[in-house]
């Protein structure tokens, strides 16, 4: 929109933290410009209605063009509150779910098995190599990751290994 005459936006985004995270709010970044609006006029109430909506990870901006009618506070205020609003209506939220990226080493005969683990946790595949033993890089629920670790190592007797960035998977962990 390089001829607005101003594109506010506001976000909420969750950091990842530790595993005791989930819902921290101390990982929750937010962050509202006025992009040239009087102060508190933009992006402040546009943020007040993704906070209200409890809506994290999401970004929202709205473009205005100047068309004559002076708003004033007050009325601009209310004005990019709508637009975020009107934004929102009919969209159904997703439940946010703190995930964590673990990479399994595993003999074939597990593949299906595992799979359906995954499956069943609501994780996700990222991707797949197939060579001497095959290599799957997961996302899985934060909070069913050592469990989830824990089930893999009971069912394969240590045949599978298990690596991930932000999680201490040791066994004793697990």
């Amino acid at each position: 929109m390089p001829d607005a005459t101003h594109v506010c936006y506001a976000y909420r985004l969750m950091h990842p933290g530790d595993e005791s995270s989930e819902t921290d709010i101390e990982n929750l970044e937010e962050y509202a410009t006025d992009a040239g609006e009087p102060g508190g006029s933009a992006g402040r109430p546009m943020l007040n209605v993704l906070r209200q909506a409890d809506l994290v990870d999401v970004v929202t901006w709205v473009g205005r063009y100047f068309g004559g009618t002076k708003l004033g506070v007050p009325g601009l205020m209310a004005a990019y509150a709508a637009a975020v609003q009107m934004s929102l209506d009919g969209v159904e939220p997703v439940s946010w779910v703190a995930m964590a990226d673990l990479r399994l080493v595993l003999p074939y005969p597990l593949v299906d098995r595992v799979k359906d683990e995954v499956q069943r946790i609501a994780g996700a595949i990222l991707s797949e190599d197939y060579s001497q033993q095959v290599t799957l890089d997961l996302k899985v629920p934060r909070n069913e990751a050592w469990s989830f670790v824990a089930r893999l190592r009971e069912w394969s007797r240590g045949d599978i290994q298990v690596s991930c960035d932000v999680i201490d998977l040791s066994p004793e962990q697990a």
